[in-house]
């Protein structure tokens, strides 16, 4: 389930607007802190907006390892070592074969980006 509650800065809002954040809350899922790695828990996770030029890149952290921002500066602070947390699920989607007889397809549905988004 996306995360349902995220604390975010004036100029978060600013820039994104009450449905820009509804749209980048519901691609967020608060799994691990992308500062310090540890699971989000139960906490409201601070969103963090990193600008870089045409595009930017929003992330969860733990309100105590990060504050809410929009960053827009020169430096952009990256976590050291992998913190996005990824999952895949295996299905199959009926389908007709050219003959017209039931037949499956075997699908791989991957997120390969839970805790953080590109805009």
């Amino acid at each position: 389930m996306s995360v349902q509650r995220i604390i975010f800065d004036r100029k978060t809002h600013g820039k994104l607007g009450d449905d820009g954040l509804t749209e980048v809350q519901s691609c967020l899922y608060p799994v691990d802190c992308q500062t310090c790695g540890r699971p989000l828990g139960a906490d409201t996770p601070a969103l963090v907006i990193n600008e870089m030029d045409s595009w930017a890149l929003a992330e969860l952290h733990h309100r105590g390892c990060r504050a809410a921002e929009w960053n827009a500066g020169p430096v952009i602070t990256a976590p050291a070592g992998n913190t996005i947390s990824w999952r895949a699920e295996s299905a199959l989607f009926p389908l007709r074969s050219e003959s017209g007889e039931p037949s499956n397809c075997a699908m791989l549905i991957v997120n390969p980006s839970l805790e953080a988004v590109w805009l």
